[in-house]
């Protein structure tokens, strides 16, 4: 057992753990006061409430830089304990480096929450090196994915269903679970338009639709007839399509297809790199997408603009001249 006396009661970048526990829940509060999406309370209450299971287990009074780095380290490693991660025997699998990312950047936002209360007087997590994964980045699907991805929905029992999904997807690069949400009202044919009601942090924009994918849809909702009210897209069992479902489905479609890792968000970074492939604007595309920062839109400045620097090196036109300039 560890000498609760070897850790500070008041670590200058730290807190005890019944500070910890008090700001937590002030922490999740003020994100309900905010606004915050349920979806991002749950997060912030399932990871806060990991590292607290993990200082009870380790018998520790505090939580500064030391105890967060053992946490860190638990992630990665915790599947490995006899019990499995969290004691729990089906926890036996290491974690994604996704998801280690997603722990960072909850504990991070949490700690700078305790650093404007004036609770502590800097964040420890600054001192935590952010979760790298060479491996990690989302590619865009390819024209040649999209089309392959389009005929296995074509040969699905709910063929215009899934032809409508994988276009919408493509066309607007929405989220997975703003695609899930759509209703039969958000959807504007005169317009070839799509309202999201409620994106991320619960702000509504209007994404807009080509012709292909607008007569997917027509064709989709003439089949059963639509309410204003109505989920755009069904579930198999006729109710609204859940976000498991979609995941399930490009899931199926991918291999089907044979494409590999075959996911929603693959669609939306296609949409966005496609946009600045064609020369859209970047604040357009951050407005369109639904980011609240263009940070988040730079990573795909950065994607286009290098496969546009290497097809102007393969395809210069002054290359092409043949030495007639000379």
């Amino acid at each position: 057992m560890q000498n609760r006396a070897s850790h500070f009661i008041e670590p200058p970048d730290g807190l005890t753990v019944a500070q910890l526990s008090t700001l937590v829940r002030n922490w999740i509060m003020d994100g309900d006061l905010s606004n915050r999406s349920p979806k991002t309370l749950k997060a912030r209450r399932d990871i806060t409430g990991k590292l607290q299971w993990f200082l009870d287990r380790k018998n520790l009074d505090s939580c500064g830089v030391d105890e967060l780095r053992g946490f860190f380290l638990y992630l990665q490693r915790g599947h490995l304990d006899p019990g499995g991660r969290w004691g729990n025997p089906r926890e036996t699998n290491p974690l994604r480096p996704l998801s280690l990312k997603t722990y960072h950047a909850y504990l991070r936002s949490f700690f700078s929450f305790c650093l404007k209360e004036g609770r502590i007087d800097a964040s420890p997590m600054e001192r935590i090196p952010a979760i790298r994964d060479p491996g990690d980045e989302v590619q865009p699907f390819s024209d040649d994915e999209v089309e392959a991805l389009l005929r296995a929905a074509e040969k699905t029992r709910q063929s215009a269903r899934d032809a409508s999904i994988i276009l919408v997807a493509m066309d607007t690069g929405a989220r997975a679970s703003e695609i899930c949400n759509l209703r039969y009202s958000d959807l504007d044919f005169d317009q070839r338009s799509l309202r999201i009601r409620e994106g991320k942090g619960k702000k509504s924009r209007t994404i807009y639709l080509g012709k292909r994918a607008t007569r997917a849809l027509w064709k989709y909702v003439q089949q059963d007839g639509r309410d204003g009210d109505d989920p755009l897209f069904f579930s198999e069992r006729g109710d609204h399509l859940t976000y498991s479902g979609l995941i399930l489905l490009f899931r199926r479609l991918g291999k089907a297809a044979g494409v590999k890792n075959c996911h929603c968000h693959r669609a939306r970074h296609y949409y966005a790199v496609s946009y600045l492939r064609a020369g859209g604007n970047q604040m357009a595309l951050m407005r369109s997408m639904g980011h609240r920062s263009v940070a988040m839109t730079n990573r795909y400045v950065q994607m286009a603009d290098s496969d546009l620097r290497a097809a102007q090196q393969q395809f210069s036109p002054a290359d092409r001249l043949g030495g007639r300039g000379r």
